[in-house]
């Protein structure tokens, strides 16, 4: 009758042949030695077992090497426990593969999804589509400081630029004007520039494993200087229609050490084929996150728009133009404040969306993350018989060409002193149709009076 043993390293429950009390079977799931006992706690009659057992083994006439060579382990596993032939882990009863190696318990192989797996090089892509809003959303929560910074950041520079605006108005001449357009040019770089620092930022940290963006810090300079370039990389990529689709894409780049990949929409054409999928789910993600923003821009249309339009018309035609009632100003400013966090905060959440594709797709992305090293040469120096550096034909060249130059130049500039000097002034006086310089007002003769001369001759 088998005896029912425990391993107790994995705990599985295994059949030993009757023959087996007494001695040491292996564990097929662990290789655990397991002794098994003499006698059976289940029954009264151990020993008459046992004294059975030991006749048995003297008439057969083996060893106990002999008797473990003939134990079949494969029938020692309780049918009623589902285990893994390879790694001894549990296998749920609806399962085709052990959940912790990949293998097949029918066949104790890898099953073909297993080898895809283990096939695929760094972290699974598939992830992504399960993992991104959870992700994102935790992300944004997690870093409530730089959302209430974006929101300070962009009251700030508007606020800049309306009052520099005014100041344009306000201006009557031309100098004053023109200062403070420029600063309202400066100020309207500010908080995209710091949208683009942001965006770059956070694709780096979630590359490196990283979620904490408390160690962005803000640069005026740098952000008037990232907002121009957020003009310039518009203008350069987004002027093809559709272009526009790849900007996760060209973000990521962007994050990285090399990115003239990300200023040519052609070059980037084959990495966006290879990863339509997740950039399409981007956008639909994107629709989702502006959805309120068109929502409430749509109620204060419905609401407010007839009333609005009559306002804008009035100051166009020049009327008097009648104050906005209160529940105008109340919804306006409370629909202005709801779009103004919503948008940093959906900001954040779709920078961490494109972060996550930079961090599960970066084998298809095409990205240069790392920047050769450059060797420097010494550059070595011939030297003629006398101990001189030799000279090149262009050096020689360049002796040559230089004093020539030189000469000229300072020819040029000592005529033109001496031509500003030696030559007379210029007639200052209306000249007539016959070439000659009209009297000056105060009769003919006295202070007031020229000498008429011929147009070519001069003053003397």
């Amino acid at each position: 009758m088998p005896v029912k043993v425990r391993c107790p390293t994995c705990d599985k429950l295994l059949n030993a042949p009757d023959g087996a009390r007494g001695k040491a079977i292996k564990c097929p799931g662990c290789q655990t030695k397991i002794r098994v006992p003499d006698v059976d706690p289940e029954t009264t009659s151990g020993k008459a077992r046992v004294g059975a057992k030991t006749a048995s083994k003297k008439s057969v006439g083996q060893d106990s090497m002999e008797l473990l060579a003939n134990i079949d382990l494969s029938k020692a596993v309780d049918s009623s426990a589902s285990m893994c032939p390879k790694c001894g882990a549990d296998i749920p009863e609806d399962a085709t593969e052990c959940p912790n190696c990949g293998v097949d318990p029918a066949t104790g192989q890898l099953t073909a999804a297993a080898k895809k797996r283990l096939a695929r090089k760094g972290i699974d892509p598939t992830k992504f589509y399960s993992v991104v809003w959870k992700d994102a959303w935790s992300f944004t929560r997690e870093n409530k400081r730089a959302l209430w910074r974006t929101i300070i950041y962009a009251v700030v520079s508007y606020g800049i630029v309306a009052g520099c605006g005014f100041m344009v108005f306000w201006s009557s001449r031309l100098p004053p004007k023109a200062f403070w357009l420029g600063f309202v040019v400066v100020g309207t770089q500010i908080f995209p520039g710091w949208i683009w620092h942001l965006r770059t930022e956070t694709i780096k940290l979630t590359i490196a494993k990283k979620r904490d963006l408390r160690d962005v810090h803000f640069d005026l300079f740098s952000c008037v200087a990232l907002g121009i370039k957020t003009i310039l990389w518009g203008a350069v990529f987004c002027w093809m229609p559709g272009t526009i689709l790849m900007f996760p894409l060209a973000m990521i780049h962007m994050a990285m050490p090399v990115s003239k990949r990300a200023w040519s929409w052609p070059s980037m054409l084959g990495t966006f084929f290879r990863n339509f999928a997740p950039t399409l789910y981007y956008w639909v993600i994107n629709f989702v996150m502006e959805l309120p923003l068109y929502i409430a821009f749509v109620i204060v249309a419905v609401l407010f728009g007839k009333q609005a339009l009559t306002m804008y018309e009035a100051s166009i035609a020049g009327a008097e133009v009648m104050p906005p009632s209160w529940p105008f100003i109340a919804t306006v400013s409370l629909a202005g404040l709801f779009s103004l966090y919503w948008f940093a905060f959906s900001s954040i959440f779709m920078m961490r969306v494109t972060a996550l594709i930079a961090f599960y797709f970066r084998d298809t992305l095409d990205l240069v993350t790392i920047i050769p090293e450059k060797a420097y040469v010494h550059k070595e120096i011939k030297l003629d018989a006398f101990g001189e550096p030799v000279k090149t034909q262009g050096e020689k060249v360049q002796a040559i060409l230089v004093p020539i130059a030189a000469v000229i130049t300072i020819g040029l500039v000592g005529w033109f002193i001496y031509y500003r000097l030696v030559s007379p002034p210029a007639p200052s006086g209306p000249v007539d149709p016959a070439g000659e310089v009209a009297p000056k007002a105060g009769g003919a003769g006295g202070d007031g009076a020229l000498r008429v001369v011929p147009s070519n001759r001069r003053l003397v």
